[in-house]
């Protein structure tokens, strides 16, 4: 997945690469400036300098590419590779600055032009709106670590994942093509123009809710901005036109060849975009559902409903997940053109998902590390390790699609299983048999699924479960808190 290519140096590819290790610091940055700063290597001001300066490495250096880019468009310099498919000494001063943003290459520049100024403004100058979303939250340092180390992720998993090799490509000679008339860089420019602002600014507000939420310890019903957010996000990816990001002159050197109906099972083994397409599925999947997983993982710390037989539960829950992720795997494998045995899908099926069930293990030993404030700590880890195992993979094997689904409903039914084997949890009988069903539910659903799994209907399936039974726990909850309540009442 290099960055840069022709066969001349190109400091916007230069700049790229240093946004990408700058994004791979990050992850690493907080808690790196407090060792320094508790074995005091460091003085208190080089502390603050780096505290408020480094977390720009990634969006400056990537902005600053950009503007180079951008004046090479404006220059007319052919040597760009990108300048010379699709402009020509005609093309006007305006429709110079619009070409930047054309294409594959260029659409996902823009994407990642709105991510860098909106995740900027969240983490040094937090709109005032955002208090109405996120209500009890503060400035505090660790929040902010945490924005800064999920940022720092998301940059190098865009640039690295999605940022098509051409980009910033230059040649040392110059070579003046055909390019484009001025309405057709128009039209090509406000193809998914609006889907990419909105998209951009809703993954920023996704990692804030994802960051600020995880350091919550204040009011549990503070998620109602999700209503907004998750809506909001499938619009923008809707308006996207997605074939539009994978497809054209930057892939294929004949000009005319456009993939207007993307087929999904043969665009992630297509060599040329395969991979890239595989980690804009992961990234957006994952990125609306990140916020619902952590509503629950937050309200069923709040509420606890714990009860005795917890390790029966934890037991069962590492089971059916397991068995969730490879069967289910196995049965969307099985229906591809592409794989015509049974044997075929199975060892697809085993190979996709090991890495994943790899990732839940390694994360379920995080409370043995001290990663142990959760109810049912283990299950918080397993979750936390398959989420980001299905997000990581996604870079090097472009088939971990086949997972996401059943990855999904895997954590979902973490959180209804021990409610359901659990006893003396005060969770209602009835509740009890309503998780129990959606935990029926989603594991057929999981074994019924065909070819990658419709997206927009896998989606609209998983959404609708998940807020249905967030439903149902509010009001076993308030049930539950009425009783107490009753129960207080009748004592006085």
């Amino acid at each position: 997945m290099g960055i840069g290519g022709g066969d001349s140096f190109s400091t916007s590819a230069a700049l790229t690469i240093i946004a990408i290790i700058g994004g791979l610091f990050l992850l690493f940055f907080p808690p790196l400036i407090k060792w320094l700063d508790k074995n005091e290597f460091l003085n208190k001001k080089i502390i603050t300098f780096s505290k408020k300066y480094v977390p720009l490495i990634p969006p400056a250096s990537f902005l600053l590419a950009m503007l180079l880019n951008i004046y090479d468009h404006l220059i007319l310099n052919f040597s760009n590779k990108h300048v010379s498919m699709y402009l020509n000494e005609s093309s006007s001063v305006f429709y110079r600055l619009l070409a930047v943003f054309v294409g594959p290459s260029g659409k996902i520049e823009l994407l990642l032009v709105v991510y860098a100024i909106s995740i900027s403004l969240l983490i040094y100058n937090r709109p005032k709106f955002l208090s109405y979303l996120f209500p009890k939250f503060g400035r505090s340092e660790s929040s902010n670590d945490k924005l800064i180390q999920l940022s720092g992720l998301f940059w190098f998993l865009i640039l690295a994942g999605l940022l098509p090799s051409s980009s910033f490509a230059k040649d040392s000679l110059e070579s003046v093509g055909l390019g484009l008339s001025d309405n057709q860089i128009y039209s090509e420019f406000m193809n998914g123009f609006l889907g990419l602002i909105l998209s951009g600014i809703c993954l920023s507000i996704t990692i804030l809710s994802l960051s600020l939420h995880s350091m919550s310890r204040g009011n549990r019903k503070s998620h109602h901005h999700l209503f907004v957010l998750i809506p909001v996000f499938i619009i923008g990816l809707f308006l996207i036109k997605i074939s539009g990001l994978f497809t054209g002159v930057d892939w294929y050197s004949n000009g005319n060849y456009q993939l207007y109906s993307l087929d999904l099972e043969q665009a992630i083994i297509d060599p040329y975009f395969g991979s890239r397409l595989a980690v804009f599925v992961t990234l957006f999947y994952i990125c609306i559902f990140l916020p619902i997983i952590q509503y629950w993982n937050k309200n069923v710390n709040y509420t606890k409903f714990e009860g005795e037989f917890r390790w029966l539960a934890l037991g069962l829950s590492y089971l059916h997940s397991i068995a969730l992720i490879i069967i289910g795997t196995f049965f969307v494998m099985k229906s591809l053109d592409s794989i015509s045995s049974f044997q075929g899908s199975l060892w697809l099926s085993l190979k996709t998902s090991t890495p994943v069930i790899a990732f839940g293990l390694a994360g379920s030993l995080l409370p043995v590390i001290g990663f142990d404030e959760d109810v049912r700590p283990e299950l918080w880890g397993w979750r936390i390790g398959i989420a980001f195992g299905v997000l990581i993979n996604s870079l090097w094997n472009p088939l971990i699609v086949y997972t996401i689904p059943s990855v999904i409903i895997a954590i979902l039914c973490t959180f209804f299983i021990p409610f359901v084997i659990e006893t003396k949890n005060n969770m209602p009988l009835t509740y009890k048999l309503l998780f129990g069903l959606f935990v029926t539910l989603l594991t057929i659903y999981t074994m019924i699924q065909t070819s990658i799994f419709n997206i927009s209907t896998s989606i609209i399936c998983v959404l609708g479960i998940s807020f249905v039974s967030a439903i149902i726990f509010e009001l076993a909850n308030n049930f539950n808190n009425s009783h107490k309540i009753t129960g207080i009442s009748e004592q006085e």
